[in-house]
């Protein structure tokens, strides 16, 4: 972990070497390290295969800002009550809906702010989140 310093240092490269170093197979039944390009087309299919109402997200699954609005912005995805990560264990509820290129965002401050949604990963861009609630669109 010595070579490691931030995220930046995070290449495909550097991880195999660490796994290589410390004996950890690059796939496992909880880890594989696969090059961004692979895990995106993957990620792509995946998501393809399947329309998002029969998604289903596991429990206390991590989503990290981009891959939330990718979610939400789906034409399905009615809106979401997602819950922002905060240091110390501590969760902020927000409650997300996506209408004519803009993001509806009521906090637990009952604030409510529309956004864009690239301005929305940019002001979250190094936030984690976790899906509590998503209502869907039936056809």
């Amino acid at each position: 972990m010595d070579t490691l310093k931030n995220s930046s240092d995070f290449t495909h490269e550097a991880l195999a070497n660490l796994c290589h170093r410390h004996a950890v197979a690059p796939i496992n039944a909880g880890f594989a390290l696969l090059p961004r390009h692979e895990y995106d087309r993957l990620k792509t299919a995946a998501m393809n295969a399947a329309p998002p109402e029969k998604w289903l997200i596991p429990k206390n699954c991590c989503l990290r800002t981009a891959d939330l609005i990718h979610f939400i912005c789906i034409d399905s995805v009615n809106d979401c009550e997602a819950g922002l990560l905060l240091r110390g264990g501590i969760v902020s509820s927000h409650y997300l809906r996506y209408d004519n290129g803009e993001i509806y965002d009521i906090g637990c401050d009952g604030e409510d702010v529309y956004w864009l949604p690239e301005e929305f990963i940019q002001h979250y861009q190094n936030a984690w989140w976790v899906v509590q609630v998503a209502g869907f669109h039936w056809q």
